[in-house]
C-alpha cells in the first residue's frame, strides 16, 4: 500500500495486523533484560528477519520476473549453503584420515593397491585429452559444442589425469603435505564438471564467466586448507563446500531449469554423480569392512576404480555426441 500504491482491503489490513501482533509477541520489550547482550542480539535478529521478509515481499510484488520463483531456489540454495558453511566452526583434517585399511606393500611400492589403483583414473584422463585433441573440431562442427565447454572438458580430463598421479604420490607416503597434490587437481574435476552440467541449463555468456570463477574457487579452497594446516589451525570448510555442494546444486538445476543444447545429457550427468557417490561410500564406510572380508581390496582402492569409471562414462557420452 505505502510503496506500491495498492489498495488496502479489509482482509489484507487484518493480515498485516495479525503479523504485527505476532511480532510483538516474539519481541516483547517488557519480557527480557535489556542489560543482557545475548537477549539484545537475539531480538535484534528477530526484528532483522522480519524486516528482511517484508522487503523481500515488496520486491517480489514489484519486480518483473525473468526467471520463475522455482528457478530462484537454485540461487537461494547457493547463498544459504555459503552462509551455513561460514557459520560452521573450522574443521581440521583428522590425523587418522591417513590410516587406510590396506597398508600392504608389494613390487617395492608401499601401500601398493592404493597407489596402483589410481592408474585407471590417469588412463581415463589421458584418453579424454587425446580424444579432444583429435576430435575437438568435429565436436564443434557436428555437436555444436562451444569452445568454453570444450575447455571445461579438457580441464576435467586433465584434472583426472593429474588426480591419478597426485593420489599415487600421496598414497606412497600419506601425510598432510602430500595430500594437497591429491586434492588440488580434484578441484579441477569438480569445477569443470559443474561447468559442463551448467552449460546445459544456462547461457553461453554465463558459462564463460562461470568456468574461470569456479576453477579459481576450487584451487583457492585447497590452498586455504593447506595454509590453515601449516598455521596449526586446519580448516576444511571451503574444500568440503567445493566438493559436496555441486552434488546438491546440479540436481536442483536439472530439475528447475529448462534444458539447452549440451554434449552431456542429463542421464550422463546423473550417472557420473551416482558413480562418484558410490566411490565416496566405498571410501567413507567400506574401507576397513571391505578389506576385513578377505583382505583382497579395500574400500579406498575401490573408490579409485569407481571414480575412474565416472571419467570413462563422461568420455563415452562425449564420443556419442560427435557421432
Amino acid at each position: 500500500w505505502f510503496f506500491l500504491r495498492e489498495q488496502m482491503p479489509l482482509r489484507r489490513a487484518c493480515g498485516i495486523g495479525l503479523g504485527l501482533v505476532g511480532l510483538l509477541l516474539l519481541f516483547d520489550p517488557r519480557a527480557f533484560d535489556w542489560r543482557d547482550k545475548e537477549a539484545l542480539v537475539g531480538n535484534g535478529l528477530v526484528l532483522g528477519a522480519a524486516a528482511s521478509w517484508s522487503v523481500s515481499i515488496v520486491y517480489t510484488r514489484a519486480h518483473r520476473w525473468v526467471a520463475s520463483p522455482f528457478q530462484l531456489v537454485l540461487w537461494q540454495t547457493l547463498l544459504a549453503a555459503i552462509v551455513l558453511t561460514l557459520s560452521l566452526p573450522p574443521l581440521p583434517q583428522p590425523p587418522a584420515y591417513h590410516q587406510f585399511a590396506d597398508q600392504r606393500g608389494g613390487l617395492g611400492i608401499p601401500n601398493v593397491l592404493n597407489v596402483l589403483s589410481n592408474a585407471p583414473l590417469s588412463l581415463a584422463g589421458a584418453l579424454g585429452l587425446g580424444y579432444l585433441a583429435r576430435g575437438g573440431g568435429r565436436l564443434r562442427a557436428v555437436g555444436g559444442v562451444s569452445p568454453t565447454v570444450l575447455t571445461a572438458y579438457r580441464l576435467f580430463f586433465l584434472g583426472a589425469l593429474l588426480t591419478g598421479l597426485g593420489s599415487a604420490y600421496y598414497h606412497w607416503a600419506p601425510d598432510h603435505q602430500r595430500l594437497v597434490w591429491d586434492r588440488l587437481p580434484m578441484t579441477l574435476c569438480f569445477m569443470a564438471f559443474l561447468t559442463i552440467a551448467l552449460s546445459g541449463r544456462i547461457g553461453a555468456m554465463a558459462t564463460r564467466l562461470a568456468l574461470p570463477a569456479f576453477v579459481l574457487l576450487g584451487v583457492a579452497s585447497v590452498i586455504h586448507w593447506h595454509l590453515s594446516e601449516q598455521n596449526g589451525a586446519g580448516d576444511l570448510r571451503s574444500y568440503l563446500f567445493v566438493q559436496f555442494f555441486p552434488m546438491l546444486l546440479i540436481p536442483l538445476m536439472l530439475l528447475l531449469f529448462p534444458p539447452r543444447a549440451s554434449p552431456a545429457t542429463d542421464g550422463d550427468i546423473l550417472a557420473v554423480m551416482g558413480l562418484y557417490g558410490l566411490a565416496l561410500i566405498g571410501d567413507r564406510f567400506l574401507d576397513h569392512p571391505l578389506f576385513a572380508l578377505g583382505g583382497v581390496i579395500s574400500g579406498h582402492s575401490l573408490k579409485h576404480l569407481i571414480a575412474s569409471l565416472a571419467v570413462f562414462w563422461l568420455l563415452r557420452g562425449l564420443r556419442n555426441q560427435a557421432t
